[in-house]
């Protein structure tokens, strides 16, 4: 197989190339756990947190947390490892902190789907070397044994209410109020650039995609013995995907990526993984395109390719878009307070602007992490407009446990 071999892309450095250990996921929650060969660089601001802890209007704290994925799961887990001092009449009690003197967090994590998908996983779901509870194990397994209340919904707004938290409204016509806030949405396929491709393409990031992707392969494959395959896009996730799809059914397809970058694919990693890489591909006899730029991606599967100025037509059986991710921004856009907007990015742009400590600029309640948060470059959160880490489950890890 070779996906131990492309597996590798996903735990490397993409500053050093050297390789990174992955987080681990089984059904036992005591089991999950993370290591890495990097750690977080945000600056520490415990002091004003703790202040602020401590004019909490609910003690123990209500925590909400929205997503539920690597950063989310991992947040809600570690939180309900950890204890706030009871509430106490007297200054003397007060001055004291036992274990009886101790509670947990009112924690609830929200998210649309009832499995925690686990999606450097996906690929072995479609090949069919991995059962579904493998990579995409129920959380109310991953749950059991823990205080997490779970709620299996989507979000329709955030209304925030001055010095006292707010609410989180669901589309099942139910409420969370909460005093933290915390928003790990992750990201979702950028399917708008491009004519087409959001209703003409298949995309492969979530467990419904994964279930979509099989029927759409084994349709193709029982109209035709050789179904031609595009995958659009030539990053990590585009080379995954064509890896699986070539080695489905005993090689019975012909699959072609298609990488917009001139040299061909992964053209932001470094050269011995891209080479790597590249003769992975030839020996399951995918073709690459490079500089292959899609403009448009018709119902019958006609992709029109650029190539240089020049136009070019190609008919599939099958297109997956696998051309860039986005933030998932649109249950956080409608938080508010008073008339004051939580700060959203344009299309492709990081939706939440938080400093240091991962809290939202605009709400200190509010914290963002994974790929929905942005942390300035400079440090000082705002208007910096960079990330202080890659988009990766290691660095959402990390900033779980940092967050709580």
């Amino acid at each position: 197989s070779p996906f131990p071999l492309l597996r590798a892309i996903t735990r490397t450095s993409s500053v050093t190339g050297t390789p990174m250990k992955t987080p681990h996921v089984s059904l036992r929650v005591s089991s999950l756990r993370v290591s890495s060969s990097r750690t977080l660089s945000v600056v520490t601001a415990a002091a004003s947190r703790e202040g602020e802890a401590r004019s909490t209007p609910h003690n123990p704290p209500r925590i909400c947390i929205v997503g539920g994925g690597f950063g989310g799961l991992y947040t809600a887990l570690r939180l309900d490892g950890l204890s706030w001092p009871a509430p106490t009449s007297s200054s003397t009690s007060q001055q004291r902190t036992t274990s009886s003197a101790l509670s947990k967090a009112n924690i609830t994590l929200v998210d649309a789907g009832d499995r925690f998908v686990f999606k450097p996983l996906m690929y072995e779901l479609l090949t069919g070397e991995a059962k579904r509870d493998e990579v995409a194990p129920l959380f109310a397994d991953l749950l059991d044994g823990t205080d997490v209340n779970f709620a299996r919904a989507s979000v329709t707004g955030v209304t925030m209410e001055p010095d006292d938290g707010g609410i989180v409204h669901l589309d099942d016509e139910t409420s969370i109020p909460f005093d933290y806030l915390v928003v790990a949405l992750g990201n979702k396929p950028r399917t708008e650039m491009v004519p087409g491709a959001r209703s003409s393409c298949l995309t492969f990031s979530s467990l419904e995609d994964v279930d979509a992707s099989i029927e759409a392969l084994d349709l193709a494959r029982a109209a035709k013995a050789t179904p031609r395959v595009a995958v659009v896009g030539g990053g990590v996730g585009g080379a995954e995907l064509a890896a699986a799809i070539a080695t489905r059914d005993g090689n019975a397809f012909d699959v072609t990526l298609l990488c917009r970058d001139p040299t061909g694919v992964m053209p932001t990693s470094p050269s011995q993984l891209r080479d790597h890489v590249s003769g992975v591909l030839r020996r399951l006899d995918v073709t690459v395109r490079a500089g292959a730029s899609v403009t448009s991606v018709a119902g019958d599967g006609e992709v029109t390719l650029s190539f240089g100025g020049e136009a070019d037509d190609e008919t599939y059986d099958v297109v997956f878009w696998c051309a860039g991710q986005e933030p998932a921004t649109t249950p956080v856009s409608s938080l508010v307070d008073g008339d004051n907007s939580l700060p959203v990015g344009g299309a492709g742009a990081p939706p939440l602007e938080v400093n240091p400590t991962l809290q939202a600029t605009a709400h200190p309640r509010v914290f963002a992490i994974g790929d929905i948060a942005q942390v300035a470059s400079d440090g000082r959160g705002g208007g910096g407009g960079g990330f202080a880490e890659s988009r990766t489950a290691q660095v959402a890890f990390q900033q779980s446990d940092y967050v709580a």
